[in-house]
């Protein structure tokens, strides 16, 4: 009977003792749990440049294999993730806006110099994007632009959202304040009767940006009361 090495002898008892082993593994880390994470954080601690330098290593090795892997987690596991990322933005909102204000002033740039090469590569499909959003949200841009009016001028106000708008038009219902004509939702910005965003007290005479001083009027009113007063404006509709 030829007799066995140390080593062969070892692989032979432990592939018969392969559960026995691994229960008691369990059990000794669950018994020592405090003492093993504190062995480790001060290996860890002790070794971190060559920790750090090992994963770099590891990671430039097997840059495509990590990849795919993290792909196919992420595919398997895609709900979760998306539950717990939108679970910890929702509890971490004013400490991931504080890390991201630091993360840009640190590396502002870089940032902006991605951000311009991106542009420089994709111009035409940024283009074709911002087209097709701005005939698909034709509601949203309209707000957007009294916002930036709003601005311009630096008037005060708590702001004018869509629902306000969709309220405004409900109480409206869907006609010019001014004339009392029924406007359009979806029109060229030439047509008359296309609704328009217009501050009953204009803002470069003191009027808020705000749902209080707005109303929906159609574009040929809008555009013939300017920068008058209501009180003015509606003489001229008497004409």
């Amino acid at each position: 009977m030829t007799s066995l090495t140390r080593r062969e002898y070892q692989r032979k008892w432990y592939s018969e003792h392969r559960e026995e082993q691994r229960q008691y593994g369990i059990k000794y880390r669950k018994e020592h749990r405090q003492e093993l994470l504190a062995k480790k954080h001060i290996y860890n601690k002790e070794h971190s440049e060559q920790r750090i330098d090992y994963q770099k290593a590891y990671a430039n090795a097997h840059a495509e294999s990590i990849k795919v892997y993290r792909h196919m987690y992420y595919l398997a596991h895609r709900e979760g993730i998306k539950q717990r990322s939108k679970a910890y933005r929702k509890t971490h909102k004013d400490e991931r806006q504080i890390n991201g204000h630091v993360y840009y002033e640190a590396n502002k740039d870089h940032i902006n110099e991605a951000a311009k090469e991106y542009v420089r590569l994709h111009r035409d499909q940024i283009n074709d994007y911002k087209r097709q959003w701005a005939k698909d949200n034709p509601l949203k841009i309209r707000i957007v632009q009294a916002q930036k009016r709003a601005r311009r001028k630096e008037a005060p106000g708590s702001g004018f959202s869509k629902q306000d708008f969709l309220d405004l038009w409900k109480l409206q219902n869907g006609h010019c304040y001014y004339c009392n004509r029924f406007m359009l939702l979806e029109a060229k910005n030439s047509d008359p009767l296309k609704v328009t965003i217009d501050h009953v007290i204009p803002l470069c005479k003191g009027g808020h940006h705000s749902r209080s001083n707005i109303v929906l009027a159609c574009w040929e009113c809008n555009i013939r009361k300017n920068q008058l007063l209501p009180s003015v404006f509606s003489g001229m509709l008497d004409l």
